[in-house]
């Protein structure tokens, strides 16, 4: 099982059908693409603040490498993008609900579920819940019992 966050708009009110058909799932886990290609996966989500904060520290780094220690090997650069696309891979669900959040979703629910699609239906079970129905309440002899104390015979009502 894995935790999932239900975003919807903000403008859709919660409990309507509306909700659950404009709700984005966003599972709680690491993400491999984010860790191995983590500028193309923030630009694909549309997380524009992280994607220049990647870019400018990317850039940072390799300027401040090369002033100051005089070029860094090819291995000390390539551990710190793995470090970088590691910090990315374990951030990536926090990253894509701030770039919703950004553009006008709100967190609606977190629901554990084993995937995507069971976590929206169970959303849109919380959502729209099914009326309970109530049990009544049967004799040993199949007709439903009333609680008047006027009732003669098997008829359960009066005067039949």
């Amino acid at each position: 099982m894995s935790v999932h966050a239900v975003y919807v708009p903000g403008r859709i009110a919660s409990g309507g059908p509306d909700s659950v058909e404009a709700a984005v799932i966003v599972r709680e886990r690491f993400c491999v693409p984010a860790a191995l290609l983590p500028l193309p996966w923030l630009l694909f989500r549309r997380a524009w603040r992280e994607f220049l904060l990647f870019a400018a520290l990317t850039v940072a780094a390799a300027v401040l490498t090369e002033r100051f220690l005089g070029g860094a090997s090819q291995g000390a650069m390539a551990g710190l993008q793995l470090l970088t696309g590691l910090f990315i891979g374990v951030s990536a669900a926090d990253i894509r609900g701030r770039a919703l959040e950004r553009r006008g979703y709100r967190l609606a629910d977190v629901v554990v579920a084993p995937d995507a699609d069971a976590a929206l239906l169970r959303f849109a079970e919380r959502e729209n819940p099914v009326p309970r129905i109530e049990p009544v309440a049967v004799a040993a002899s199949g007709i439903p019992r009333t609680d008047r104390g006027d009732v003669i015979g098997l008829f359960p009502e009066a005067g039949r």
